[in-house]
């Protein structure tokens, strides 16, 4: 042909050696694997029949409420005094919640009761007295009541606190499962763990937000199936 026809394809030179003759064969083509298709296929599948069966919502939040339990539980058991079940976990919640007790909350704290103590000091004087209820104030303002408060919130003690919450509301959420919560009733003790828990999760993504220390992922994410669980209907 002429060398007018600028629309045909140019072969590369690869293959333009390989149809010489010249060169090593290219490899041949592996099949794709099929594992990805057959795990897609039977998530897909088990969905539309629980959908049909109208149990898609109940199966949902008793997987949600089963996974939630126990990595509360995990974690909270962590968070003692005494060394929890896993020592590097431990260790680990031990460096992280200095800053949150001393750089968030304890100043936090500190500052609302301040503003409560000066608001109604203001409404009655005597409150805001060396005999009142909070005390005289110092002359940068601090009162003697939301110093006190504030002494109180020490690392051990916030860490062991929230160890706590988050033990006894997974262990409410779990014993749901075995009782009217896993037959697609609402339990309203462990509804009240689940509030609980999510606004415990919204506090510590706030005080890793505040430290901008990147570790708010896991309690987003948390809140996140938290709130699944929620809004789920049973």
């Amino acid at each position: 042909g002429g060398g007018g026809g600028g629309g045909g394809v140019i072969p590369s030179p690869c293959g333009v050696q390989a149809l010489r003759g010249g060169g090593e064969a290219a490899p041949p083509l592996q099949a794709p694997p099929t594992w990805h298709v057959v795990v897609v296929g039977a998530v897909c599948g088990t969905v539309l029949v629980l959908n049909e069966m109208k149990l898609l919502s109940v199966v949902m939040r008793v997987l949600l409420t089963l996974v939630l339990s126990v990595v509360f539980l995990l974690v909270g058991l962590n968070k003692g005094p005494n060394g929890g079940m896993h020592k590097p976990m431990h260790d680990f919640y031990s460096g992280v919640f200095p800053d949150i007790a001393n750089r968030v909350w304890k100043p936090t704290v500190e500052g609302l009761i301040n503003t409560v103590c000066s608001t109604l000091a203001s409404l009655a004087p005597s409150l805001g007295t060396k005999t009142g209820l909070f005390g005289e104030p110092s002359k940068d303002g601090a009162f003697p009541l939301a110093k006190r408060v504030g002494a109180m919130i020490t690392p051990t003690a916030l860490m062991t606190a929230v160890g706590r919450v988050e033990v006894y509301c997974a262990t409410l959420m779990m014993i749901s499962l075995a009782g009217m919560g896993s037959r697609g009733h609402r339990v309203p003790l462990a509804e009240a763990a689940n509030v609980v828990l999510l606004m415990l999760m919204g506090a510590m993504v706030y005080s890793h937000r505040v430290l901008d220390d990147g570790l708010y992922v896991v309690p987003a994410a948390l809140g996140v199936m938290l709130l699944m669980r929620m809004v789920l209907p049973p």
